[in-house]
């Protein structure tokens, strides 16, 4: 009965290998799942490798968490991103890199892309918009010299617009910038000629002086006081009218002015000495001719009495103070 149970127990042949094959198959289906990941990676592998870096990337992100898959993935971006800054699309590869900024030199990347963008700008004139985008890198690279650069294309356009005052500061700002320190003197040149363009002769002088040794600086200043001094002989002091033009010395018809004041006021001071002289003498006889009446000279009849009263009374109403000498030459002149 052992021996019959035994057999019993046995599975027959036939089912012996539907349960062998099942195993198998089961082995072979773990083993299938269980090695998928691998041959995902494996194949990202390859498609990298061959530079094929956003399907690479797109297998990755299939299985990012296996092995280095989110170092890979990383690494992709970066070529993607490096790419597109190869192609000189900075602006794509800039917002590129930035995604992956902690990323290897990213940050250095963005830096350039942002570089090369402000060049652009920069070629295309549009030098405010460089300048800020420079200045936003300014450790990168030589940007502070193309900051400087652009402050200076921008102070020359102020110039070139005839914005002196405005290009004057521009240049200030980068004052040992190539030739900035001449254009400086240019512009205040040019303000100062404009104000001389203006009769505002003492500002315009004042300029002048500030830059006396630019182009012909010198004469102009010159020509600032002589204007003046030619305003200070119609309307003001003739001796400061005479200063002025001394000064002067021979610049233009300077010296013939210093004759012409200097002969009216000798012309005024002279005459001022005659009639003064003659004065002296007119009173001498008023005083002789009062005394006479006074003390009733037996000579004096009464006709001669009041003769001699009407001539002291008339000599009174026409005899003049002699004044100062005027200031203004044109009175010096008419009174003269």
């Amino acid at each position: 009965m052992s021996e019959e149970y035994e057999n019993r127990k046995k599975p027959h042949g036939p089912i012996k290998w539907v349960i062998i094959s099942v195993a198998l198959i089961g082995v072979a289906i773990a083993a299938f799942f269980l090695t998928g990941n691998l041959r995902t990676y494996n194949q990202a592998m390859k498609l990298e490798e061959s530079a094929l870096y956003t399907e690479a990337m797109t297998i990755y992100e299939e299985i990012p968490t296996y092995r280095d898959s989110a170092i890979r993935i990383n690494e992709c971006k970066y070529q993607i991103a490096l790419g597109l800054e190869n192609d000189g699309k900075y602006t794509q590869a800039q917002v590129a890199f930035e995604a992956i900024a902690d990323y290897s030199d990213s940050a250095t990347h963005v830096s350039e892309c942002k570089y090369q963008q402000a060049l652009v700008l920069e070629a295309d004139g549009k030098y405010a918009d460089a300048q800020v985008a420079f200045e936003a890198i300014a450790d990168h690279s030589d940007s502070t010299t193309h900051v400087s650069e652009c402050k200076y294309q921008q102070a020359l356009a102020l110039e070139a617009d005839g914005k002196y005052a405005d290009a004057q500061v521009a240049f200030e700002a980068i004052i040992d910038y190539l030739d900035s320190a001449t254009h400086i003197n240019e512009c205040m040149y040019q303000q100062a000629l404009a104000l001389e363009a203006e009769f505002k002769y003492a500002e315009a002088q004042a300029v002048f002086e500030s830059v006396a040794n630019y182009l012909d600086s010198a004469t102009q200043i010159n020509e600032c006081k002589y204007q003046q001094a030619i305003e200070i002989e119609r309307n003001g002091s003739a001796t400061h009218a005479l200063t002025a033009f001394q000064l002067l010395g021979e610049y233009k018809d300077s010296a013939n002015h210093v004759i012409a004041i200097q002969n009216a006021i000798d012309a005024y001071d002279s005459e001022r000495t005659r009639i003064a002289t003659e004065e002296t003498s007119f009173d001498t006889v008023v005083t002789y001719g009062t005394t006479m009446l006074a003390e009733d000279k037996p000579f004096l009849n009464e006709t001669t009495k009041t003769s001699l009263q009407t001539a002291l009374d008339d000599a009174a109403s026409v005899k003049k103070a002699i004044g100062e000498r005027p200031t203004v030459l044109s009175r010096i002149v008419d009174e003269t």
